[in-house]
């Protein structure tokens, strides 16, 4: 009858070791933090850009494109984006003869107040160009956030419209502290 106990005391001690866990870590004594997905579309205006060409002349590791562009959700403008990619590697695809620039991208979204997100990430461009090429989504890692986006995780994904604007999906892990 006693090992019966120990063992049901064993079993729902292990049951309750993730939420025991979870109320001890985070934000504090007591806290219990819990994550939602989000699904979040932003449209991006026209970007103005700053082509920096450094050394040598043309496409080459080093040069940047520095980028403001406004922002809406749902038609309503939320904010700006501001961004800075730099040119990492130039060369043909594993594979392949066709040319391609890597780029390391540093974008925050301003959406309003507070609230912003964080992403970084490569992507591929077609060597000289100054935009993704139409139609091709790029993904980037979502690194983080502030105000309603504090502590954000997770991928956007960016289309470049045949307009020249830009359509940003955002999957995001948010985390909720109660």
């Amino acid at each position: 009858m006693r090992k019966r106990s120990l063992l049901g005391m064993a079993v729902a001690l292990c049951a309750t070791a993730p939420m025991l866990l979870s109320c001890a870590g985070g934000e504090g004594s007591g806290t219990l933090t819990t994550t939602r997905s989000v699904t979040l579309v932003v449209q991006q205006a026209i970007p103005e850009l700053t082509p920096v060409d450094n050394d040598p002349v043309g496409p080459s590791v080093g040069d940047r494109l520095e980028f403001v562009a406004a922002l809406s959700i749902d038609g309503r403008a939320v904010g700006e984006l501001t961004g800075v990619l730099t040119v990492t590697k130039v060369g043909s695809e594993s594979g392949s003869s066709v040319a391609k620039e890597e780029r390391t991208g540093v974008l925050t979204f301003g959406l309003g107040g507070t609230a912003s997100l964080t992403v970084n990430g490569n992507s591929k461009y077609d060597p000289g160009k100054k935009e993704m090429k139409p139609g091709e989504p790029q993904v980037r890692a979502v690194v983080g956030g502030t105000g309603a986006y504090r502590g954000a995780q997770g991928s956007v994904t960016t289309v470049r419209n045949e307009d020249g604007t830009y359509t940003h999906t955002f999957a995001l892990r948010l985390k909720l502290v109660s």
